[in-house]
Parts: C-alpha cells; structure tokens; sequence
C-alpha cells in the first residue's frame, strides 16, 4: 500500500513538473528571422545566410525564399556570426545577440561586387619586326648603279 502511494505521488509530480520543464526549455530557445534585398531593394532569392554560435562554434544554415525571407528557429541564446552569401553581391556579416525574447527581424542589404574584367594575350604576334623579305632586300642592298645629275 506504501509503495502504491509513493508510485503515485512520483508519477503526479512528474505530470505536473514535465509541461513546466517543456516551457521552459522553449523559452531558452531563440529566432532568427528577416529578409534580403540588393541596394534598389530587390528581394534577392537562395541568399545562403549562415549563424555561427561565437561560444560553441556551432553553425546552422538557412536559405532565402522567393520573397528573400529567410528563418532559423531553436537557437540556443548567445552571441552569433551572421554571414549571408549570394554570388555576384558582396557577403554581409553581423554580430548579433540571441535570446529568448522575441528578435526584431534583420534586414540584410547586400552590396554588388564590383565587375573587373582582365584580358591577357599568351602568345606574341607571329611576325617578328622587320622580318619582311621585301624590307630586307632594301635594307641589305648594295647599291652598285650611281647616277648623274645635270643641272
């Protein structure tokens, strides 16, 4: 009879106890969310945007909808590395605090890389200078006529 009532009163205190704990482990849980945009304001779409826990190194990533809205659920609080990436623009980094409080969205406006286009030529011009048959024969010849001029 001991046993039952000592079973039982465990098993309502751990009923009663296990939502508290539940709710609490949520409420140490942090949201990332916000969207991406290029300098006119353009939504820009598959941004890969990247967090890195500065303490634990961890890193979870996420991608930017058609709408360049991005969102990372169930990060522990602390300091974070904010990295977004997308080819042609220049990345965006941001240290930023997470906690569990609700977060105000991060608005990211990624900068265009500039274009630079370089030319090389990797092979010289097949005539060399003054290799011209022509232009030899002037220049080598001997001049074996010699005129007279009357005036």
């Amino acid at each position: 009879m001991f046993n039952y009532r000592l079973l039982s009163a465990l098993i309502i205190l751990i009923v009663v106890l296990a939502p508290a704990r539940t709710a609490s482990s949520q409420a140490q849980s942090g949201t990332l969310a916000g969207n991406i945009k290029d300098p006119n304001g353009a939504v820009i779409q598959k941004a890969e945007v990247i967090l890195r826990n500065e303490t634990t190194r961890e890193t979870r990533t996420a991608v930017s909808d058609n709408a360049g809205n991005f969102k990372v659920d169930g990060l522990v609080p602390g300091s974070y590395l904010v990295t977004v990436k997308v080819e042609g623009f220049k990345p965006f980094q941001r240290n930023l605090t997470i906690d569990g409080i609700k977060q105000a969205p991060l608005e990211v406006r990624l900068e265009i890389v500039e274009t630079r286009a370089e030319i090389a030529v990797g092979a010289r011009g097949t005539v060399t200078p003054n290799s011209d048959p022509n232009y030899r024969a002037l220049r080598d010849a001997v001049i074996d006529q010699s005129f007279e001029l009357k005036i």
